[in-house]
C-alpha cells in the first residue's frame, strides 16, 4: 500500500477560526439541537486557552468497528485553507535544483547527513522543496544505513539545512545501500508504540517494541523495520481485512460545517487514543498510515488473545465506548502543560495526566494544528498506576454487573470452563 507523503504549508494565518476548548467533565455531554449526540460541549466556553476552546469545537463521530477495533472519526469546524505559495519566478542560486525523481514527491525532496550531536543522533535535512516540511514524531526516514524514527517536531524551513532529532530503529540489509535515496517511508504504526516514544524511555525501548512486534508478525525482511510490519507474513491478510473494513468511516449526521479531521480508536474495548488535524486535508494525507498501524496494532492484540484464528461475533452497537473517548478527551481540559517554542512552527505542548501522554501543536496566531493522546497499552482499562489484574471467566460470569470490555472479553472465549 502506497503510504501518504505529507507536506505541511506554513502560513502565519489563522487556519483555524474556533480553536478546541473541551468543558467541565458533564457527565450528559450532548451535543447541540440536531447534532450527533457525540458533539463533546461544555460551559466553559470562554476559556482563553486555544487548547480548550479547539476541543469544544470538536465531535466525536458515530463509530465503525471490526473484531477488535472501534474507530470514531473526529469532525471540525471547516475552515479556508490559504493558498499554496506560487513557485518562485526567480530561482534562488543558494538553493539546490530539485531532482527530476523527486518533482513529483516534495516531501522526498530532501537531503540528509546523518549526525551525533552532544550524544543524541540528528539527521541534518535540507529541504530542497518550495515549502516548510514539518517532521512529526514517530516519522520514519530511511537513510542508507537504516530507517531512523523522528524523536520530536521539527520544521525544516526551505533551503536551509536543519537538524532533525532521530534515532536508528532498524538496519537496512547489505545490497539496499548502494541504490537508495533518503525518503520519508511511514511512522511508527499504532498508538502504542507512539506511547512508548512519548514515554521518554530510552531509544532502545522503541528498537526493542519494534523488534518484537517483526517477530510476532512473522516479518521476514533482513531490516525488520516498524513500517513493513503489516507485511508481517502472520497478519498481512489480516491487516489488509483491517483496512478494507475501517478506511471510510461514517460521514457526520450533524448539519453544519463539519468536515473529518482526526480519530479515536478503541482497541479489544478500551481507549487507546486520539488525533486530531487542523484540518481535512491534513488527516486525509496522514490516515492511510494511521489506519495501517491501528490495523498491525489490532492484529498483533489478536495474537496476544488467542483470537486470531477465532470467528469473532460482529458487533451490534459499535458506539458503546463513546463515553470512553470522551472521558479521555475531556481529561486534556484543564491540564496545565509544558511549552516549548520550535522555531516556525510555535509552540509544542506537552501533555500527560496519570497514563496518558501526548503533545499538541500550536502555530504562531494560536491556533492549534495537531493533537496526539495515547494510552499507556498497560493501563489503557484503567489509568491508575495499579497494575491491572488479569481478565478471568470464572469472576466475569459471578458479576451481577460486567463491564462492557469484559463482555467483549467472554464473547470471544465463551462460557468458563469451555
Amino acid at each position: 500500500m502506497t503510504r501518504a507523503k505529507r507536506v505541511r504549508i506554513w502560513c502565519g494565518t489563522a487556519a483555524i477560526a474556533g480553536c478546541l476548548a473541551m468543558g467541565s467533565p458533564d457527565p450528559s455531554l450532548v451535543g447541540a439541537p440536531g447534532e450527533w449526540p457525540g458533539a463533546v460541549t461544555s460551559a466553559f466556553a470562554a476559556d482563553p486557552s486555544p487548547l480548550p476552546r479547539f476541543l469544544e469545537s470538536i465531535q466525536v463521530g458515530p463509530a465503525s468497528e471490526f473484531r477488535l477495533a472501534v474507530i470514531h472519526p473526529i469532525f471540525v469546524t471547516q475552515t479556508e485553507i490559504p493558498a499554496a505559495a506560487p513557485p518562485r519566478e526567480t530561482p534562488d542560486p543558494a538553493v539546490r535544483p530539485l531532482p527530476q525523481s523527486w518533482a513529483a514527491t516534495p516531501r522526498d525532496a530532501i537531503g540528509v547527513e546523518p549526525s551525533v550531536r552532544e550524544g543524541r543522533g540528528f539527521a541534518r535535512v535540507t529541504n530542497f522543496g518550495l515549502r516548510p516540511l514539518w517532521a512529526f514524531p514517530g516519522d520514519v526516514l530511511r537513510l542508507a544505513d537504516g530507517d531512523y524514527v523522528v524523536r520530536s517536531d521539527a520544521l525544516v524551513a526551505v533551503g536551509k539545512p536543519d537538524d532533525v532529532p532521530v534515532f536508528r530503529v532498524a538496519t537496512l540489509s547489505g545490497d539496499e545501500k548502494d541504490a537508495l535515496d533518503p525518503r520519508w517511508v511511514g511512522s511508527l504504526p499504532g498508538p502504542a508504540l507512539l506511547w512508548t516514544l512519548f514515554s521518554g524511555g530510552k531509544d532502545k525501548h522503541v528498537t526493542q517494541a519494534c523488534a518484537d512486534h517483526a517477530a510476532d508478525a512473522g516479518l521476514a525482511t533482513a531490516r525488520r523495520s516498524p513500517v513493513e510490519l503489516a507485511r508481517g507474513a502472520k497478519i498481512a491478510a489480516r491487516v489488509g481485512e483491517y483496512r478494507t473494513k475501517l478506511a471510510a468511516l461514517p460521514k457526520p449526521a450533524a448539519a453544519g460545517r463539519r468536515e473529518w479531521a482526526g480519530y479515536a480508536v478503541v482497541l479489544d474495548g478500551a481507549f487507546a487514543g486520539v488525533e486530531v488535524f487542523a484540518n481535512a486535508r491534513e488527516f486525509a494525507a496522514a490516515w492511510p498510515s494511521r489506519i495501517e498501524g491501528i490495523a498491525v496494532e489490532s492484529a498483533l492484540a489478536e495474537i496476544d488473545d488467542n483470537v486470531f484464528d477465532t470467528d469473532l461475533a460482529a458487533p451490534t452497537d459499535p458506539d458503546r465506548h463513546t463515553a470512553l473517548v470522551k472521558d479521555a478527551i475531556l481529561a486534556l481540559y484543564g491540564l496545565e502543560p509544558e511549552s516549548k517554542r520550535v522555531p516556525g512552527l510555535g509552540s509544542v505542548l506537552t501533555l500527560k495526566k496519570d497514563n496518558d501522554l501526548g503533545r499538541a501543536v500550536i502555530d504562531e496566531s494560536a491556533a492549534p494544528q495537531h493533537i496526539v493522546w495515547v494510552r499507556d497499552p498497560a493501563h489503557r482499562r484503567s489509568t491508575s498506576d495499579t497494575p491491572e489484574a488479569p481478565l478471568s471467566p470464572g469472576v466475569i460470569d459471578r458479576k451481577a454487573r460486567p463491564t462492557e470490555a469484559e463482555k467483549r472479553w467472554r464473547e470471544r472465549r465463551g462460557k468458563a470452563g469451555e
